[in-house]
């Protein structure tokens, strides 16, 4: 077999393997639910796994009135089975804030608010100020 025709048979073949093997574009957006509790200045982010696969997870929670606030609180979460549930916790300053995040697989699958197009809302909440010190904060979710 010339060299010319076992290069075109070998890239016909990884062309092949890699249709077959290719994962889906977009996964189911139930796949992954995350919710928050805040009380005080302290926000609680929950992911809940339901989808079929391990999940890797990010989200920050930046001041809903500055897109770029330096004072961002924000968790990773890694290896999250099928099943699995996480709470991480971070302290933000006072006033209204917006929890962002996403989550993939080893596919590539992809759930949150950082996507084009998202296949969630961001979560707005607002902290107490200080004069309002041991308070709840106040919870709105997108629609």
């Amino acid at each position: 077999m010339s060299k010319s025709v076992r290069t075109a048979l070998a890239a016909a073949l990884a062309a092949l393997g890699a249709a077959l093997f290719a994962a889906p574009a977009n996964a189911a957006p139930e796949g992954i639910t995350v919710s928050a509790d805040v009380r005080g200045n302290t926000v609680v982010i929950t992911i809940v796994n339901d989808s079929d696969g391990m999940v890797a997870c990010e989200w920050y929670a930046p001041r809903a009135t500055d897109p770029f606030d330096a004072d961002v609180a924000g968790r990773s979460v890694f290896g999250l089975r099928s099943g699995g549930v996480s709470s991480t916790a971070a302290v933000v300053g006072d006033g209204p804030h917006r929890v962002e995040w996403r989550c993939m697989d080893g596919r590539d699958w992809m759930w949150g608010t950082l996507l084009e197009p998202p296949t969630a809302e961001p979560i707005l909440f607002t902290t107490p100020s200080s004069t309002n010190a041991g308070g709840f904060g106040s919870l709105s979710f997108g629609s």
